[in-house]
């Protein structure tokens, strides 16, 4: 090859039989454009083709391209896994067959599952998981992914680590009230991740208001309004709106979570 970066393959040298040789089991290993080949022979001048392009050849397998790698649960994982298909040079080949993944039995946590898109179509031969993780942390989880017509692949083992705050939500909603007293119900406020699970030991701090543009203008909470969670709840004891209204709500917010809303309320 006098062009490109693959390797030739097959039979390289040849003896002439009549004044030509034929080189029956020749062959490119790598996809590419633009490749050349040098015929020589001691003696002689040689000779250069024209450049011609290698494309894959037939699927014959499907591999891990990226690993999953370690995270929280509840969330994504930190790198996409990828699956290719390919030749059997190891070339990625057009495709657009599904692959799908699955928690290999017996790895990782045996009551975890997979959250996400779990079925992928391949796009000219590669499918990412771009929204897959698993849901409980977990030590040594393999993931299996199978293609039909090819053999299964396992991915390597990998960790994931106990799921992360991510979002806040009023343990119950409010059903209305009296003047300066707290709306029923809604004094409670938990600390969740991405599946709505309560994270048992987060501590985040929590501010409770009445939502913008709700309720009665210029009203406010009084009492305490800023609490730090213990255990994944905090809650709000002697707080209370100000003024009557319609159509009250209140937001629960903390830095670095997603704010909660109640649903309305009169006072």
């Amino acid at each position: 090859i006098t062009s490109g970066s693959a390797d030739l393959l097959g039979t390289t040298t040849v003896d002439a039989v009549n004044g030509t040789a034929t080189f029956s089991n020749l062959y490119i290993n790598q996809t590419g454009s633009s490749y050349t080949l040098t015929a020589s022979s001691s003696g002689l001048a040689s000779a250069v083709s024209t450049s011609f392009s290698v494309s894959a050849g037939a699927v014959s397998q499907i591999l891990i391209t990226t690993q999953p790698s370690e995270g929280p649960g509840a969330d994504v994982f930190t790198t996409t896994p990828v699956i290719s298909f390919k030749d059997a040079n190891g070339n990625i080949a057009s495709s657009s067959a599904t692959v799908t993944a699955s928690i290999k039995s017996g790895t990782g946590n045996s009551n975890a599952a997979l959250i996400g898109t779990t079925s992928v179509s391949a796009v000219s031969g590669v499918a990412e998981f771009t929204d897959l993780g698993i849901d409980l942390a977990g030590t040594d989880y393999v993931l299996t992914f199978e293609s039909s017509g090819f053999a299964s692949v396992d991915s390597a083992a990998f960790d994931v680590t106990d799921p992360l705050p991510y979002q806040l939500l009023f343990l119950e909603e409010p059903y209305g009230g009296f003047n300066k007293n707290y709306p029923s119900a809604a004094n409670k406020v938990r600390i969740a991740d991405k599946l709505g699970v309560t994270v048992a030991d987060a501590t985040n701090e929590i501010t409770l208001s009445i939502k913008s543009g709700t309720g009665t203008a210029g009203a406010a909470l009084s009492g305490t309004t800023v609490v730090t969670a213990s255990g994944g709840l905090a809650t709000f004891n002697q707080v209370a709106v100000d003024s009557g209204g319609t159509n009250y709500q209140l937001m629960a917010s903390s830095s670095g979570l997603v704010s909660a809303t109640t649903s309305t309320f009169n006072i």
